[in-house]
């Protein structure tokens, strides 16, 4: 039979990548006590951390999968607009582009809080090691979001 710890591992490894977990979802496994321990087990093994770094890794490719078309469209229509002499489909890519940037920021923020979520209840159990590598973590994120929204600003 399966211990607490192994059947939370397992409903969390192949539940999907991006779902965020509190520990009342694991009850079924165990009263409160030995969900709490087996989350803070799986913590210090650093299986919980792995977990959220393939969901960043994840988020990280689909956002670039999304900018590189939205980049090379704009690119696109923004000098068929000038090599053609037209100001109105110039404004138009521009336009287009800004509210397409927008919209991939939205979403890439809603990503980045879900991640914080992780993390927030990851802190709850977290050794002083594993809050210090979180801490980094948040500064990374915070660092990426800063000179994304420099980028963004260049474009605009």
């Amino acid at each position: 039979m399966q211990g607490v710890e192994d059947k939370i591992h397992k409903k969390i490894k192949y539940s999907g990548r991006g779902k965020v977990y509190f520990s009342t979802d694991f009850v079924k496994y165990g009263n409160s006590e030995s969900v709490t321990k087996a989350l803070s087990s799986l913590n210090k093994k650093g299986a919980l951390i792995r977990l959220t770094d393939e969901f960043s890794n994840d988020n990280n490719v689909k956002t670039q999968g999304k900018f590189l078309p939205i980049v090379e469209e704009f690119n696109r229509n923004y000098l068929n607009a000038t090599s053609n002499g037209n100001k109105r489909n110039e404004t138009n890519a521009i336009t287009v582009f800004s509210k397409k940037i927008q919209k991939l920021m939205l979403d890439a923020n809603q990503d980045l809080l879900r991640i914080k979520q992780e993390t927030n209840i990851i802190r709850l159990i977290a050794s002083d090691a594993v809050l210090q590598k979180l801490d980094l973590l948040t500064l990374a994120y915070d660092n990426s979001m800063e000179v994304s929204n420099k980028t963004m600003n260049y474009f605009l």
